[in-house]
């Protein structure tokens, strides 16, 4: 129930997923994933099809696991969204991206992380 509380979706705990909105189903799906805790968090298109308040809620958690020295990697598509990583990277037409591999980026991480 935390998790739910922490996405703002406790007071829908006994709501079938059928019954429930794009954004909340959304909501749901990253309580699930921050009810087991892990270091890692892998998510593709997190923003997708959300209301502003969604959005606001969805990136402010993500901002949460950040101070909490968790690892968050999305996909995302809206230039016009700006989320908030560390490490932000556009991919460019046909396959051509600028980025890091994950081994890299996670080494870098790890050596940026007081807890490693």
């Amino acid at each position: 129930m935390d998790a739910l509380e922490k996405m703002k979706m406790a007071d829908f705990a006994d709501r079938q997923i059928s019954e429930l909105s794009g954004g909340q189903k959304q909501r749901v799906f990253i309580a699930r994933a921050l009810a087991r805790r892990p270091w890692l968090y892998i998510m593709d298109e997190p923003l997708a099809g959300v209301d502003e308040t969604t959005e606001r809620i969805i990136m402010d958690k993500f901002m949460d696991l950040q101070r909490e020295k968790r690892t968050v990697i999305a996909v995302h598509h809206d230039l016009s969204t700006s989320m908030p990583f560390d490490y932000p990277r556009r991919a460019e037409p046909h396959g051509q991206g600028i980025g890091l591999s994950l081994q890299s980026w996670t080494r870098r991480r790890r050596l940026r992380s007081p807890t490693a």
